[in-house]
């Protein structure tokens, strides 16, 4: 008897996925987005871990989208909880705070139709009532 094994090729749609799971950012969010996945790698390396046990890119452009500033604005992001939050939040939130203060302007994401999403600015404001 003879076996064939045959590795199967990703279909369309999951290699299109990927490919789109940063479509949302604007050049300034994926600039973020880079310096999260260095920060991720840094401390992936630190830990001798793979990277996405860390935080996995889904998560980081949900960062980059919802821009937290604090703990229970970092705990809404998808795949944070409050064990990782514990162990990595706190250098993911100074690393997207000093993005912020760097570039105060900076719109990272759009919407779905194309429109711009909130800015940075405009997402510290929405934090700050929030924490009130």
């Amino acid at each position: 008897m003879i076996h064939l094994y045959h590795e199967k090729e990703p279909d369309r749609k999951t290699r299109s996925a990927k490919r789109k799971s940063t479509d949302a950012l604007t050049s300034a969010g994926y600039e973020l987005f880079e310096k999260l996945r260095a920060l991720r790698l840094t401390i992936a390396r630190e830990e001798s871990l793979p990277p996405y046990i860390i935080f996995n890119d889904k998560t980081l452009i949900d960062m980059c989208m919802k821009l937290p500033g604090s703990k229970p604005e970092m705990l809404n992001v998808s795949g944070v909880g409050t064990a990782k939050y514990e162990k990595y939040g706190q250098r993911f939130l100074e690393a997207i705070g000093d993005y912020r203060l760097q570039h105060p302007s900076a719109v990272v994401s759009i919407t779905e139709n194309g429109e711009e999403a909130a800015s940075a600015p405009e997402i510290a404001k929405v934090n700050q009532r929030t924490e009130r």
